[in-house]
């Protein structure tokens, strides 16, 4: 399976456990309010609703952390293209090949090296 298949049924999972998670609650409200509508109490609900600040907890919290991490990554990391769009500074312009240059440099340097420590050409090596 395609990774995509394997985010979508992740997704689908995770909304039927949702789902099935409001409706028990649901189920263990309406019987709570059953049961209280028997004794001899009257039960009053004093506020906008139940529980505090962000709701479901887990979930305001992950809300935020995604938040907080989208402005850094707005805020501090580079942009993915250059000025120029999606083509402007990819493979093939002229700052890639700048850098090519300077790695096959610096690798042709490299092999100059190995080459002359071989064969004791190398610093600190006793003449024969």
């Amino acid at each position: 399976m395609r990774p995509a298949g394997w985010v979508a049924v992740t997704v689908f999972a995770i909304a039927v456990a949702v789902l099935i998670g409001v409706v028990a609650v649901h189920a263990g409200t309406s019987n709570g309010l059953a049961q209280a509508s028997q004794g001899a109490r009257v039960i009053r609900v004093v506020g906008p609703g139940y529980g505090f600040g962000w709701g479901f907890f887990p979930f305001g919290f992950f809300l935020l952390f995604f938040a907080v991490m989208f402005l850094m990554r707005m805020l501090f990391w580079r942009h993915r293209w250059g000025p120029g769009g999606p083509a402007g500074g990819g493979p093939g312009s002229a700052r890639w090949e700048e850098r090519r240059r300077r790695v096959e440099e610096w690798h042709r340097r490299q092999h100059e090296h190995d080459v002359d420590d071989r064969f004791g050409a190398g610093p600190g090596t006793p003449a024969t």
